[in-house]
């Protein structure tokens, strides 16, 4: 109790008020709201209905959509903010998602209205258009909306000095709005949009995202100028050490060694793919007579997204309580994630296989005897994909986090989801044959989650001998930098070392 008392006493005293923080709360609540109510879940909208039968197409779109928002968010952080300021990216991006929105809630609207006729087939290049135009929206919010926050939190704070007990309360305050934002978006999505038809959804997503995107705007005079951040990140460091050029050939092992580290975990953001397109799919259940969907069901499976993102963010919580910031712990923390993946996938496996052997078992029943699996069968895989997102994601950007902003590494968790998301791509068409007759229970997902569970196994082996060797080239360049500094008297070596790597 006394633990408790003292972290809520941390979290209580840390926060603050500032009117630039609250505009930008407004935006992010959007933010999430909109991903929660339908972005998170537009496989089961691409998906519906007839064009069920293009389940690969639609895979293919999801995963080309979430990897392109990766990419989106590597370049906001090194280009927009570099030349632009983040207040003027952010609407940008933020009109980009309002764009997509709007064309969703014609189209679905549309569609609404002709229920005698059903989509036989799948419009491919609006689909393909909305993806590009959410992707540009969705990829703005952790390198654009969090920094800006932080700014308008720091300028409140600007009395102060800036010392690191500050910089810790500025950085809790942060992630109490942020997370207040999250969770409040995850209640409201719960119970407001359970029984909306997609086009009251869309509709609703885009009033209320223009809504708080003018109230963004209109709180422009209380932010603090984003437009001092105007040095070119793409220049390279240049450093006055001549020392520093005999390194270079180490120096450029240990860069091997990070790419070859970030190569290794492709494989759990693989399975998180596979979570946005098959794993949702597996949910959508009026046409899968043995898994049906029924209002009850709506709700239960948003609760299963919502219980997904808190696992995750639970997971974050307990490591930074912990201060579990030491290299070792992170490679650690990351290998544990991508175990998780190879459950998730197992767990997945078992479950596919149940629920094709109930609809081939049940197949003559009438439809009012049949017995129903319920979504929550769904909820185990759902979780262990949450703890992938909170161990190997947030791990692995952990662990290059004091990189300088002209290094790529700063942006590894956006690089390795965007590796991820499209190398899933040939991997659902090199297997599309497992994917047809899906509407008639006669595909073979089971079979894609085992394959996945036998990669993702590999590249676990793979990461553990690359996270070792790692390891072991990084302590020994502390050891040197250590013995440099006590050699030299030179105040700060190891970052220096850190901006040559």
């Amino acid at each position: 109790m006394a633990i408790t008392g003292n972290v809520f006493g941390l979290l209580y005293s840390s926060f603050f008020f500032s009117p630039g923080a609250f505009f930008s709360w407004g935006l992010a609540l959007s933010y999430n709201l909109v991903d929660y109510a339908c972005v998170s879940i537009l496989m089961l909208f691409y998906g519906q209905e007839d064009r069920q039968k293009h389940l690969t197409e639609v895979a293919i779109l999801i995963s080309f959509h979430e990897g392109l928002a990766s990419l989106s968010a590597i370049l906001f952080a090194r280009i927009t903010d570099a030349y632009k300021g983040r207040f003027y990216a952010i609407l940008l991006s933020t009109s980009s998602y309002i764009t997509g929105l709007a064309i969703l809630w014609s189209y679905a609207y549309r569609e609404n209205q002709a229920k005698a006729v059903k989509s036989k087939t799948l419009n491919v290049p609006l689909f393909l258009l909305t993806s590009i135009l959410l992707a540009m929206g969705k990829g703005a919010t952790d390198p654009l909306l969090k920094p800006f926050l932080s700014d308008q939190l720091i300028q409140h704070n600007s009395g102060l000095s800036q010392n690191e007990e500050k910089k810790t309360q500025t950085v809790i305050c942060q992630n109490e709005w942020l997370q207040s934002a999250r969770y409040g978006a995850a209640l409201i999505s719960i119970f407001a949009f359970a029984r909306k038809k997609w086009d009251q959804v869309f509709a609703v997503s885009s009033i209320v995202m223009g809504a708080c995107l003018s109230l963004f705007i209109a709180g422009f005079t209380c932010y603090r100028s984003t437009d001092q951040h105007s040095q070119n990140i793409w220049v390279k460091l240049e450093h006055s050490n001549p020392e520093t050029q005999e390194s270079d050939g180490k120096v450029s092992h240990v860069k091997k060694m990070k790419a070859l580290l970030i190569l290794s975990c492709i494989s759990y953001n693989m399975v998180l793919a596979a979570g946005s397109t098959f794993f949702q799919e597996q949910s959508d259940s009026e046409k899968m007579q043995s898994l049906r969907l029924n209002e009850k069901d709506v709700i239960r499976f948003s609760l299963v997204m919502v219980i997904k993102t808190f696992v995750a963010h639970i997971t974050i919580f307990i490591f930074w309580l912990c201060g579990a910031k030491r290299q070792k712990i992170l490679l650690m923390r990351i290998g544990a994630g991508m175990v998780c993946a190879v459950i998730c996938c197992i767990i997945a496996w078992k479950v596919e296989v149940e629920r094709l052997s109930l609809a081939k078992d049940q197949r003559d029943i009438p439809k009012d005897y049949k017995k129903l699996m319920s979504v929550m069968w769904l909820c185990p895989q759902f979780v262990f994909l949450g703890l992938v997102e909170g161990l190997a994601q947030s791990g692995l950007d952990k662990l290059f986090e004091n990189e300088s902003l002209s290094n790529l590494w700063r942006q590894s968790k956006e690089l390795v989801s965007c590796l991820g998301r499209f190398m899933s791509i040939p991997c659902v068409l090199i297997f599309r044959s497992w994917f047809k007759n899906f509407q008639n229970n006669q595909s073979h997902l089971d079979r894609y989650y085992l394959m996945l569970a036998g990669l993702s196994s590999v590249f676990v082996c793979v990461y553990y001998f690359v996270a070792v060797a790692y390891a072991k080239i990084m302590s020994e360049d502390v050891e040197e930098a250590t013995a440099v500094q006590s050699a030299t008297k030179d105040p700060d070596p190891i970052v220096t070392l850190k901006a040559m790597i």
